[in-house]
């Protein structure tokens, strides 16, 4: 019995063991139910990091005990920061796909975390191969299962954005400094104390300051035959350059030099902001000369208008005297003191009352008076004959408020206008002369050789032999007067000096004024420069232009233009000659006539002589030179004057 109640507990003790087990079990299935749920949520919790962050996640296995690594798993990130489909890495070797892995350092970070556990971080750097550039930051450790993985951001845009602020940054310093250059050159151009050369020389200081490496960088300024330096300039390969241009025309250059290499940006060195720097300096040093130009031309005119010869006087529309330069003071012995705030008519001959009104009437009503001549009367009682010019004077409205007159003393040209009138008598009474003892002298040698044939012939009477004696004499007589008027006839002797053969054209034009008036004739002078001089006789080319200029008023009638074309040529025979063109739009001369026309006493004229151009020939041939007709019927003329150029006296 005792044995049978033993066992009954035994079997109730271990059925309650067995029933606690049970619920042990039971509670541990419950636990490991939680358990797997928890790994599940946290699974799918992970998947959705995995694929969802915006980091890269790359898993890696190591191949060849840490040789390589191939690629296990990587997340969509990774697709996109890459550009590259998860198929086409899985399995691949890192070394194959991404070949820069270890110039970027990353690739010894995996051995080590591989080798060691310990995680690591790589800074943020550049990778790059030939199909990818982009700046990374990378987080690496090693998974229990001794896989490891990488995590890292792509940096890229910020990087950009930085380097975009950073640029940005940069930039506005040097758009900064190019301010500061260019207010600065601003500044010197203000200074009324210094002159264009210290604005020149500082601007060309200032404009290193400007640059992006202003420490290397110097520049130059080239205008006509001066520079300007800035310190320590020297040349290199490494320059921007640019014209200046003043009045359309270049008249110099502006270059920036580096004196060392650099990266190459938009021009060489340079940036491309650099390069509209240097043409805004240059456009506001055309400025700067084109201002300065401006006023020393006014200051010129300022002085011409003093030293002029020519006297130039301002007056109210009343007569009063309000400016009186120097010119006025010589020509009409008034100082300035003397006849300032007095009536002009102080300078008016007696007999010519009513002249200043006459003129002041045309002048305030807006005509001006040209190259009137007239005379006026010195301090001294003297006359002096002048050619006035007066110009109506005009306030900022456009009013007329008074009037400017120029007075040229033209009793010189009066004086060679007469002598050339005189002159032109002369050869006219010289060819005469000659013609008509060409005439007598022929017949005069025929009765000379006959006497002279007589006297050996024949058997003359004492009487008959001394009529003959008288008849040779007065042949004798007669042959001596031919002689003189042939002396008469020929040139004189070329009196030779130094002279530019352009003022000469600009003397025959002056001498001319009245009469190219008189006739409406205009006379255009076409020089790129003046002729140099050359040794010749001055008053005999003048004498010759005067002709040419005179015939051309002559052919036109009433009305034209001549023009008058100047140049300097070299020949490879004859050396240096000069050459001027003079071209009336007159209606030409026909051919049948053109070979006749430098004939002395041949004439078109129904009261020419003939002889003008006949002398011109002459003139021109007797100082080496040659004369040459040009015209067609209808198409005006042109007479070419080409004369050799003498720099030594023959």
């Amino acid at each position: 019995m005792k044995d049978i109640d033993k066992s009954k507990n035994q079997l109730i003790k271990e059925l309650k063991e067995l029933r606690h087990q049970i619920a042990e079990f039971e509670r541990l299935k419950d636990k490991h139910k939680r358990v797997n749920e928890i790994l599940r949520e946290n699974r799918a919790r992970y998947k959705a990091m995995f694929k969802n962050t915006m980091n890269g996640i790359a898993i890696y296995n190591a191949v060849n005990d840490g040789a390589d690594f191939s690629f296990v798993d990587v997340n969509p990130a990774v697709e996109k920061i890459e550009n590259i489909k998860r198929e086409a890495l899985i399995g691949k070797s890192v070394l194959e796909m991404f070949p820069g892995i270890k110039a970027f350092g990353l690739f010894e970070v995996f051995r080590r975390v591989w080798a060691t556990g310990k995680p690591e971080h790589h800074p943020v750097g550049i990778y790059k191969d030939a199909r990818i550039e982009g700046w990374r930051e990378n987080y690496v450790y090693k998974l229990p299962s001794g896989e490891i993985v990488a995590v890292y951001r792509d940096e890229t845009e910020r990087k950009r954005t930085e380097e975009a602020l950073r640029k940005r940054t940069q930039d506005l310093g040097e758009r900064v400094k190019e301010l500061h250059c260019l207010y600065g050159i601003a500044d010197l151009a203000d200074r009324p104390d210094i002159s264009t050369e210290e604005i020149i020389q500082g601007a060309v200081d200032l404009i290193p300051s400007g640059w992006r490496y202003p420490e290397i960088a110097c520049a130059r300024i080239v205008l006509g035959e001066k520079e300007f330096r800035s310190a320590q300039f020297e040349e290199s390969i490494w320059k921007q350059t640019t014209d200046i241009i003043v009045h359309g025309n270049t008249i110099g250059t502006l270059a920036v030099h580096y004196l060392e290499e650099k990266s190459e940006e938009d021009e060489g060195p340079f940036l491309k902001e650099e390069r509209s720097l240097i043409n805004a300096i240059s456009r506001r040093l055309q400025h700067i000369i084109e201002h300065r130009e401006a006023d020393e031309a006014l200051f010129q005119l300022a002085a011409i208008v003093e030293s002029s010869d020519d006297a130039i006087i301002g007056k109210t529309l009343n007569g009063i005297i309000t400016s009186w330069n120097t010119g006025a003071e010589t020509m009409y012995g008034y100082s300035a003191e003397e006849v300032l705030n007095r009536s002009v008519s102080i300078l008016l001959p007696p007999d010519l009352p009513e002249e200043i009104g006459q003129i002041f009437k045309k002048i305030s009503q807006g005509e001006s008076v040209d190259h009137y001549e007239t005379v006026r009367v010195r301090k001294d009682g003297t006359c002096i004959d002048v050619s006035l010019t007066v110009s109506p004077v005009r306030d900022n409205s456009g009013r007329i408020v008074g009037a400017s007159s120029v007075a040229r003393d033209i009793s010189e040209r009066k004086r060679i206008e007469e002598a050339l009138r005189e002159t032109d008598k002369l050869v006219t009474v010289g060819r005469l002369a000659a013609g008509v003892a060409h005439s007598i002298r022929n017949p005069l040698t025929s009765v000379k050789m006959r006497l002279f044939s007589m006297e050996r012939s024949v058997d003359l009477s004492a009487n008959q032999r001394e009529d003959l004696k008288v008849i040779s004499e007065e042949i004798r007589t007669v042959n001596n007067i031919v002689q003189s008027f042939l002396d008469f006839s020929r040139p004189p002797k070329l009196k030779m000096q130094k002279v530019s053969f352009s003022d000469l054209v600009d003397m025959a034009i002056r001498l001319l004024e009245q009469r190219l008036d008189s006739y409406g004739v205009e006379v255009r002078v076409n020089r790129s420069r003046r002729l140099p001089e050359s040794w010749a006789d001055p008053d005999q080319l003048k004498e010759a232009l005067v002709n040419l200029l005179v015939n051309a008023c002559e052919a036109m009638g009433n009305g034209g233009l001549i023009e008058i074309q100047e140049e300097e040529v070299a020949q490879e025979r004859s050396g240096r000659e000069v050459v001027i063109r003079i071209t009336d739009d007159g209606p030409g001369i026909p051919e049948s006539i053109q070979d006749k026309l430098f004939n002395p006493f041949f004439s078109t004229k129904e009261e020419g002589t003939g002889l003008g151009l006949s002398i011109t020939v002459r003139i021109v041939e007797e100082h080496g030179g040659t004369l040459e007709l040009r015209s067609r019927e209808g198409d005006g003329a042109t007479f070419v004057i080409t004369l050799p150029y003498r720099e030594k006296e023959s």
